[in-house]
């Protein structure tokens, strides 16, 4: 199957003023997590904020898909099929930067950074590549096993603590356009991918987001009965090794009639980034917003 950009619902992107310049991310540590950590925002409650205004988030401009690095002194995140970073030295963010690590002047997208912030994996093509963090320093990407990716279109992976991955895929055998899949990583290689099915249906389910101890984890559904419009996110608990919750859609706190993602949660574990779209019938003005992360206890059976 030749591999096509099909998942608009997993999010269109955008265009962005260009930056230039590249430089390796920063080795140095955040970890107090003080306000300079968050672009000197007060941090939000339970109800969700637009995420940095007027430096990272413009209006009419699409923001997507953040991570910071683990150490917080890193900021990354995409808009249109780019990938930028910024940078904390000397006390302040620096400006933003194109990802030159990745290769081919940053181009990639739905990025993803795992807890321990050792791998940085990203699409490209359809395809799921990984940067593994060596002496502070990214590797140069490279592809995931056959067992990720296949002659279908992968879309967003999620490494989780145990080093498993969570991804959505169109290939041979979902249900609907994309399905999410669960490969275990034993003895240095990944698994043959199994389907969640509790999560899938006839619809596409993309977007995946484990937390950071990989109790709960979140995805998008499009179109689904109980949905308010387009692309809402849902969460599930994890209730015993393997097994997870009947996911509820996360209402109208997190979702909207437009488009709505889940991105990232801080290093310090406080705070949850997600996307929220606001044109309708479009993908292409997304914001990044944040949120206390104890409001998933709403969420709990």
């Amino acid at each position: 199957m030749i591999k096509t950009n099909i998942l608009l619902i997993c999010l269109g992107l955008l265009c962005i003023e260009a930056y230039t310049q590249t430089e390796k991310p920063s080795d140095g540590t955040n970890q107090k997590f003080t306000k300079e950590f968050y672009f000197n925002q007060e941090p939000p409650g339970v109800i969700p904020e637009l995420f940095a205004p007027g430096l990272i988030c413009f209006p009419n401009r699409n923001e997507v898909f953040a991570s910071y690095s683990a150490t917080g002194n890193d900021f990354y995140f995409q808009v249109n099929d780019s990938i930028f970073y910024m940078d904390y030295k000397n006390n302040k963010w620096n400006q933003p930067k194109f990802a030159s690590f990745l290769g081919d002047s940053g181009i990639g997208k739905y990025i993803r950074i795992t807890a321990d912030g050792k791998t940085f994996i990203f699409n490209r093509g359809g395809d799921i590549y990984a940067n593994k963090l060596k002496g502070g320093i990214w590797s140069e990407p490279v592809k995931l096993s056959g067992n990720i990716n296949s002659q279908g279109y992968e879309c967003v992976a999620s490494i989780a603590a145990d080093q498993s991955v969570y991804f959505a895929s169109h290939r041979e055998g979902t249900k609907g356009q994309c399905d999410i899949f669960y490969s275990a990583y034993k003895n240095g290689e990944y698994q043959p991918p199994v389907a969640i099915d509790i999560f899938n249906s006839p619809r596409s389910e993309c977007n995946i987001l484990t937390s950071p101890e990989n109790d709960f984890l979140i995805f998008t559904c499009y179109g689904k009965e109980d949905g308010f419009g387009s692309t809402d996110m849902y969460v599930s608990f994890q209730v015993s090794e393997g097994n997870w919750s009947e996911p509820k859609n996360m209402g109208e706190t997190f979702n909207t009639k437009y488009a709505d993602s889940p991105f990232s949660f801080t290093p310090d574990g406080k705070y949850f980034l997600f996307g929220r779209n606001n044109v309708i019938d479009s993908l292409d003005n997304m914001d990044i917003f944040w949120v206390d992360t104890k409001i998933f206890e709403n969420y709990k059976e």
